[in-house]
């Protein structure tokens, strides 16, 4: 199983947020949006005629095509389809009045035009090693299930605290070490999480129930440990683990796999990026500044004034 691709299930997501931004552009759509859930048009064939000409620019198939990552080509709509060829000309549009009031020749821009040039060829780069290096078989999947076959067959209850700020949290979390306050009186009167109202209480779930960046914690935490702060999308959290059980039902292979595809895939890519990182560096050798971190305390290179 290659890492490069995209699960099906991730894949509507990472389209979810693609189409969200299609979404600030044009409604409208014409006849290609289709009315009452009209069938789809056809995909075009690479080297068909132009679909829109701004001035003397055009966009023909095989550039529509390219606009679309290859994940997501055969998953839109006529709608969406007609949503990217609304927004490029929108674009060209724009970008024609920029080159008219000579907005191309301004130094700044060209200076951070070069700069968004060499941070993109370098990720394309890396993503192309990545894409190369990082694949997980079937296999590897296989092992790592049965490596791992006592978490995925038994249940934790861990309480949890989520503060707004990493500040907070860390002070939060020198005084539950300190035990200048307990962790069910500090979720109750701090946490921002449902689970305030019963200490931080999350019951017993199993793996796949709780968050990953729970799970990655919990797995190798103690009972009545406490984590240090680490960040999710709904804020700083901080768990303590309270106990381990056997779970009734332990989760099949089949049930976990995509989770144990991320976490391998994770994994490999971390390791990837590093090792290719090495080799880079006995390549182009880099060479620090002796006095590098005392020029940044002392902001050197911000203008006065400022």
């Amino acid at each position: 199983m290659s890492a490069s691709r995209l699960p099906r299930p991730l894949a509507a997501a990472a389209l979810a947020c693609l189409l969200a931004v299609l979404a600030c552009g044009r409604e409208g759509g014409g006849e290609a949006a289709g009315e009452g859930g009209a069938p789809e048009t056809p995909a075009l064939s690479v080297g068909e005629a132009y679909l829109v000409r701004v001035g003397d620019t055009e966009l023909d198939g095989a550039g529509f095509e390219a606009m679309i990552p290859e994940e997501f080509r055969g998953l839109l709509t006529a709608h969406e389809k007609r949503n990217f060829v609304d927004r490029w000309v929108d674009t060209e549009l724009i970008y024609r009045a920029a080159e008219t009031r000579g907005l191309l020749e301004d130094p700044e821009l060209q200076r951070r035009l070069r700069e968004q040039q060499r941070e993109f060829i370098a990720s394309q780069l890396l993503q192309r090693v990545l894409d190369e290096r990082v694949v997980v078989t079937e296999s590897e999947i296989a092992d790592y299930y049965a490596e791992h076959l006592d978490e995925y067959s038994s249940e934790y209850r861990y309480r949890e605290i989520v503060v707004r700020s990493q500040q907070e949290a860390e002070d939060l979390h020198t005084r539950l070490l300190g035990n200048a306050i307990s962790f069910t009186r500090a979720a109750e009167h701090g946490s921002i999480s449902s689970s305030a109202r019963l200490g931080g209480d999350m019951g017993w779930l199993a793996k796949g129930a709780m968050p990953p960046e729970v799970e990655e914690r919990i797995v190798r935490m103690k009972p009545q440990e406490i984590s240090p702060p680490f960040e999710t999308a709904w804020g700083w959290t901080l768990i303590q683990f309270r106990d381990k059980r056997k779970a009734e039902d332990a989760l099949s292979l089949q049930e976990v796999k995509d989770e144990i595809l991320r976490v391998l895939t994770m994994e490999r890519r971390r390791r990837v990026y590093e090792e290719f990182l090495d080799e880079l560096r006995r390549s182009y050798p880099v060479t620090y500044h002796p006095r590098l971190d005392e020029r940044l305390r002392a902001d050197e290179f911000v203008p006065t004034g400022r």
